[in-house]
């Protein structure tokens, strides 16, 4: 059940297919969500000797359903590296992996997409960062608090508090690292009552860190005459080396709603093929 991988190079004039994805693993849990781990095989677009600044990477999905993932791209073996990205994992709250909970805290119930407490207690939800954040350095945090109408939402740094909210909206703010621990934390007042989204961090002198990113998607509103759309994910890097490999994380609670096709690319014209199979475990 592959899908075809392109990446562009430094000139901006030649479009390489990396490969098909394959499945690395798949498996269905208790609650309906699909799970699919998929890895290109390795491809030298100039040969193993040839040297290609790499730029851009595209995966297109055929899908009718709703689906979330994590896409990261290797470059002779090494992940990709960029300056001051997010370092929060599942800061979509689509899953709540990464998360410590508090007391009455939860990540996608009822597949809401979003943090939030059962009832309104005074706990944290929180993450420790790789790399482990630094005593002292600066950190802009960016989050989404929606449906709130009691209390207070506080992000933490390393124990050091930023601003408490009170209202609905998304936040940009500044805090440096304190002493007290490595972890970025959201702490509720005893009567807080939101929702917590789209949570990330970058460090604002930082030096390179790993390059992933997170996507999701809708369901479609309105489809084609084959019954679904294609999505574009694509992820902007800047890495010379000889080879490439692709890496994606995808989830849906359709299982037959995430279809990857054998796409592929003739110079700049998409070939799109006859038949395109569910991605399913079964």
């Amino acid at each position: 059940m592959p899908t075809r991988i392109i990446t562009g190079d430094h000139t901006g004039s030649r479009i390489y297919t990396v490969g098909r994805v394959g499945y690395d693993s798949i498996a269905d849990d208790a609650g309906g969500t699909f799970s699919a781990n998929l890895r290109t095989e390795r491809f030298s677009p100039a040969g193993e000797g040839g040297l290609v600044m790499f730029r851009r990477v595209q995966a297109r999905i055929w899908h009718t359903g709703a689906f979330s993932g994590v896409m990261k791209v290797y470059v002779d073996g090494v992940q990709t590296q960029a300056y001051n990205i997010s370092r929060v994992a599942n800061g979509n709250m689509n899953s709540s992996g990464s998360w410590t909970l508090g007391s009455n805290w939860r990540v996608d119930n009822a597949n809401s997409g979003v943090a939030d407490q059962s009832t309104p207690t005074a706990s944290d939800i929180s993450q420790a960062l790789s790399p482990v954040m630094v005593e002292g350095r600066s950190y802009e945090i960016t989050y989404t608090i929606a449906s709130r109408t009691a209390g207070t939402l506080t992000p933490k740094v390393g124990q050091t508090s930023g601003i408490a909210r009170s209202t609905n909206d998304t936040f940009v703010e500044t805090v440096v690292a304190g002493s007290g621990d490595a972890l970025l934390a959201f702490s509720a007042s005893a009567t807080w009552d939101g929702t917590l989204d789209d949570v990330s961090i970058i460090e604002l002198d930082g030096g390179l860190v790993d390059q992933w990113m997170d996507f999701e998607v809708s369901a479609p509103s309105e489809v084609g005459k084959d019954g679904g759309v294609e999505t574009i994910i694509e992820m902007d890097i800047s890495e010379d080396g000889t080879y490439i490999e692709v890496e994606m994380s995808v989830d849906s609670d359709n299982v037959a709603g995430i279809l990857l096709p054998e796409t592929f690319w003739v110079g700049h014209r998409v070939i799109r093929p006859g038949l395109q199979r569910a991605a399913s475990s079964n």
